[in-house]
């Protein structure tokens, strides 16, 4: 979604955009977050390699408690 060219022409021009990752447990159906939320392409790597190490090492990160229905 980052990549996508409407988000980066969107931070390219300044607008204010803020992108959250979630993601769907098919185990239980519960949403979790990943724990990367960014208003900026400069942090994006850095929380990007954040919330896939979580996901790959089964820990959670700050901000991925699940979210209730």
């Amino acid at each position: 979604m980052c990549r996508s060219t409407i988000v980066r022409d969107a931070w390219d021009r300044g607008q204010p955009l803020s992108v959250h990752a979630w993601i769907y447990a098919l185990f239980d159906g519960r949403i979790r977050r990943l724990g990367l939320g960014t208003g900026e392409p400069s942090s994006l790597a850095a929380n990007y390699a954040r919330a896939v190490e979580s996901v790959r090492s089964g820990r959670r990160v700050p901000g991925s408690e699940k979210l209730e229905a």
